[in-house]
Formats: C-alpha cells, structure tokens, sequence
C-alpha cells in the first residue's frame, strides 16, 4: 500500500489499515502500489468515531501521486454519515458514486466537491455517476460491514453488508484501487483482499 496522504497505520501484512487524523479538508488516501484494470477489493470496514463525514474507496486512481498534487483523477465511491451543512455546502447521508478528474485547490474546492458532491457535468472535474441518499443510508459508528468492491473495463459495482448499492456500466481506465476518507478518523479496513483472477464479464 503507498500512502498518499493522511496518518495511516498499516498491517505488517497490508490486510488492514486505520486512518486517524481529521486535520485539513484534503482527501487522505491509500492506495495500491500497483494499478489494474480488473479487479476486486473486498474486507470489512469500521468507523470508532463518533463522527458523522465520508469514508470510501477509490478505483482506477492514477493522480494524485503525493500529498502535493493537486491532480486528481479516479473513480470514487464515498459513505456519509448523516446529512450536515458547513460554510453553506450541504453533504448528504448516503453513498455517492463519481468519476473525479480535474485540479483541486483551496478549501473551497474542496469542500464544494468532496463534500457537497457538486456535480460538473460529464465534462467536468467532478462528475456524479449515482447515488443513493436517504435519512437510513448512513453507515453506523461501530458497525463493521463487509464490502466488495469489483473494478472491471466496462462495470463498477458496489456491495456493502451484502446489498448491492452501485451498479454503474462505462468505460473505465486502469489504475490503482484503495481507501479514501474525507474529513473523518479512526476508521479500520481490515480482512483485506485484492483479487484479479477472475471473468470480468461475470461481475
């Protein structure tokens, strides 16, 4: 696992990995040391904070590279809490689903994107593929949920505690997978496990 940024402990064996900090609006993120074009991220997640912001997981990430890039492009799957407004930026309870490609910079930036989910179209830096908010779709502190997160050329999908949550078809470029959190600590991703031997066309 290659650290991007953010104040990660990590498993001798990377088959788990706490997040801790909740310093500066900047996404932290780990990611895989090698990029793919199909496959499947799987384990188990939990938040011991009693926060209420995002967690998640990237796929087909090839920037930001270090903490000093303000590149991004990569797919992203992200899980809030509870719904919250902050400077006049509403983020929503819920999963959210985007295709993130474009430069980042300030705070305002960041908190109208990774934070409000602000959609900018197709062609734009930060373009929302699907949701599914609502006022029972938060994840819960203390509650570990299975996941399995299956990265193919043509489909992205998205299981959580068993239910299906994302199912989105597209094309989609190799890249590195791995864990995301957005303003949020102390958050585990244990029983991890990267699996490419498989029929992408079964997903």
């Amino acid at each position: 696992w290659t650290v991007i940024n953010g104040s990660w402990t990590i498993a001798g064996d990377g088959s788990s990995a706490t997040q801790s900090s909740h310093s500066g609006l900047k996404p932290f993120l780990l990611v895989s040391a090698t990029a793919y074009t199909n496959v499947i991220l799987s384990g188990t997640v939990n938040a011991s904070s009693s926060d209420d912001d995002m967690f998640g997981w990237v796929m087909g990430l090839s920037n930001p590279t270090s903490s000093d890039v303000s590149d991004y492009s990569f797919i992203l799957m992200d899980w809030k809490k509870e719904d919250q407004t902050s400077s006049g930026v509403t983020g929503r309870e819920g999963h959210c689903l985007s295709k993130v490609n474009g430069s980042f910079s300030g705070s305002s930036d960041m908190l109208n994107y990774f934070f409000g989910r602000t959609d900018t179209g197709i062609d734009g830096k930060f373009n929302v593929l699907n949701t599914n908010y609502g006022s029972s779709e938060g994840w819960a502190q203390n509650t570990s949920y299975a996941f399995e997160i299956s990265y193919t050329e043509s489909k992205v999908k998205v299981v959580i505690g068993g239910n299906t949550i994302f199912e989105e078809s597209g094309s989609f470029s190799s890249g590195k997978v791995g864990f995301y959190m957005y303003s949020q600590d102390d958050v585990t991703f244990s029983n991890i496990s990267l699996t490419t031997d498989f029929d992408p066309s079964s997903i």
